[in-house]
């Protein structure tokens, strides 16, 4: 990618120097507005912590599940968990197939195409 280019640079300023910046530390990741319970949590390594953002999460208190037991992890209107860290559900309605002017079918009736044989792979150098 011609990261350090004019478009890529203005778009993305936090590339262009990105390898001069200790490349093999992961940073700037975010962890951020997510429940957690009953479960291993913020398991970010001591030596990268400083990197990393960790905050507004909901961890080890009853988020007020629909159903718990039988694995419906919505939230009841009386969840705290949207009020105290602007927690946002997965919209789930809106993930899969849908109807779009682009799809080749619907109801989606074809079949995934054959992948080609598998070749050898050159020996390396």
């Amino acid at each position: 990618m011609p990261y350090q280019d004019e478009l890529w640079s203005k778009r993305y300023p936090e590339l262009v120097k990105i390898l001069d910046d200790n490349p093999g530390t992961p940073k700037r990741n975010r962890v951020l507005r997510n429940i957690s319970v009953g479960g291993k949590w913020d398991d970010v390594d001591a030596g990268t912590r400083p990197h990393q953002i960790v905050a507004a999460n909901f961890v080890d208190r009853d988020p007020h599940f629909i159903d718990r037991a039988g694995a419906d992890f919505r939230l009841r209107a009386s969840s705290p968990a949207p009020k105290e860290i602007e927690f946002r559900p997965i919209p789930t309605v809106r993930i899969g197939l849908y109807r779009d002017r682009y799809r080749a079918t619907w109801p989606v009736e074809h079949r995934p195409r054959e992948l080609p044989p598998e070749t050898e792979a050159a020996p390396s150098p």
